[in-house]
């Protein structure tokens, strides 16, 4: 259907639905973009896994990971990951990225993760036992926080929270604590 290979070598199995494919294995799934050393995969089911596995999945998420699972058409699960939505077309180091132990894709609606660490150029920021990130255009949730530090006013910490009120409206509120004025 929407689905090509490319690999050095592939075995079929028809009784099982199975395929596995080794060497240079490149996967076009409905416009995603997948390449990795390894592949097995059920044509019955839909599921798969690539090993080494690198690629973008549209929208816009550009990852790295160990293993990628495809557990449906719209659902993929990266294993050793790390993964960005700032470009689709940049390689690691990103400007920011999330790396996680786990993290699952919803196209077009959200990524989540555990064990995750928040990135910017390359430099750990934040440790995030379970994540959130929205892929999605607008979409009522907090963004990201702030942090500063200055001699007048300490170290910063900010947190906003975006609301989406309808397709024409939105109201951004925050809140600030500085170390030394409250």
């Amino acid at each position: 259907e929407d689905w090509t290979l490319y690999a050095d070598e592939v075995d079929v199995d028809q009784d099982e639905e199975t395929f596995v494919a080794r060497g240079s294995v490149l996967v076009f799934d409905r416009g995603n973009q997948i390449q990795g050393s390894a592949l097995r995969y059920n044509y019955g089911t839909g599921q798969g896994v690539v090993r080494e596995a690198h690629g973008f999945i549209l929208p816009a998420t550009t990852f790295v990971a160990e293993e990628a699972y495809r557990e449906d058409e719209r659902t993929y699960r990266l294993v050793g990951a790390r993964y960005s939505s700032c470009a689709v077309c940049q390689t690691p180091p990103y400007d920011w990225e999330f790396r996680a132990t786990e993290v699952t894709i919803h196209p077009e609606e959200f990524a989540w993760g555990t064990h995750g660490a928040f990135w910017i150029k390359g430099i750990p920021t934040l440790y995030l036992p379970v994540f959130r990130h929205s892929l999605a255009d607008r979409e009522t949730g907090f963004l990201y926080p702030t942090f500063g530090q200055n001699s007048q006013e300490g170290t910063i910490v900010g947190e906003q929270f975006f609301w989406v009120i309808s397709d024409s409206q939105d109201a951004t509120l925050g809140a600030i604590y500085r170390s030394k004025r409250g």
